[in-house]
């Protein structure tokens, strides 16, 4: 799983701050989480092919997460995408998306398949787990769980290839012949497979204000991109608009036993370096594993071999 963050500023750009949007690649498999206004020149100055883009998620309609979306579809198109794009959001984004599409005035030559999720829903998009819960904001939205199929099994590598110096054959040959095997539905000898780490995580609050239920959803999760929209000290502004303050995405973080928690969706009220280096020392005083990721920054998400809750190394 690879994230690029191609904009961590919330409400209005500013001069060294995109629009809400991060982009997941999950193997082949490539989305993106809302849509702000500037989206489309970030991707084409990352390391993250539009082109192949599968999907795009909506948490909301505000126009900080959506208005990249018009121009991205065109550009698709003036660009001969053949490919089919899925979009999926709140209700209403069917309606949302032929607005957006009338005012655009483009011929679009590829199928668009617009989705919309209820909260507390779970369906795949091209072999991924997708689980939905409505947000805490000022307009209705979904908070998103995204979950990378588990494997039935894996090859035990040792194991292997200590059997197939017993029986005189290359380990790389006798692994084809015991997939070819497991394909076919015949039975192997068990200690030549192990148990699977389940595959990775990742929550994506969107717009929200702290809740409990939020925790319960983020359990164990190994990657929280979570909002931090206001300074601390304005938790009770931050509660009246539907969003949360610095600590409060640290605290669910820390209570939901996540990886790693990454912030974004900053207030222009926090300015420049120092109010970023303060926004990152106040959150990793909560939950160690926080970060501010650049615009741009590419992360890997690795799987654990520690439980939930402690650092890995």
């Amino acid at each position: 799983m690879r994230l690029i963050f191609l904009g961590i500023g919330g409400t209005l750009p500013t001069a060294d701050r995109s629009l809400s949007s991060v982009a997941v690649e999950i193997g082949s498999v490539r989305f993106l989480l809302d849509c702000g206004e500037g989206t489309q020149k970030q991707l084409m100055r990352s390391n993250f092919s539009y082109m192949k883009l599968d999907a795009i998620f909506i948490s909301h309609f505000h126009g900080d997460h959506i208005l990249g979306i018009p121009g991205l579809l065109q550009t698709l198109s003036l660009n001969n995408r053949r490919k089919e794009l899925y979009i999926i959001g709140p209700t209403g984004t069917r309606e949302l998306i032929e607005h957006m599409e009338r005012i655009s005035f483009y011929r679009r030559e590829y199928s668009l398949i617009v989705g919309e999720a209820e909260p507390g829903e779970e369906f795949d998009v091209k072999g991924v787990r997708v689980r939905t819960i409505s947000s805490r904001h000022s307009l209705q939205g979904l908070i998103y769980r995204l979950e990378e199929p588990t494997p039935e099994y894996v090859v035990n590598r040792e194991r292997v290839k200590e059997r197939a110096a017993e029986v005189g054959v290359d380990p790389e040959e006798y692994t084809k012949m015991l997939l070819k095997k497991i394909e076919k539905g015949e039975s192997v000898d068990e200690e030549l497979l192990k148990r699977p780490r389940p595959g990775r995580s990742l929550v994506y609050t969107g717009d929200t204000a702290f809740f409990e239920e939020l925790v319960e959803f983020s359990k164990g999760a190994d990657v929280l991109i979570s909002e931090a929209t206001f300074p601390s000290e304005m938790e009770e502004k931050a509660l009246e608009w539907g969003h949360m303050t610095v600590a409060q995405a640290a605290r669910l973080a820390k209570e939901a036993s996540v990886g790693m928690l990454f912030l974004i969706h900053f207030s222009p009220r926090i300015k420049g370096v120092e109010g970023i280096e303060e926004v990152r020392r106040e959150a990793q005083a909560i939950f160690g594993n926080s970060a501010v990721p650049e615009e741009l920054e590419e992360y890997v998400v690795r799987k654990r071999r520690s439980p939930p809750g402690k650092p890995s190394k």
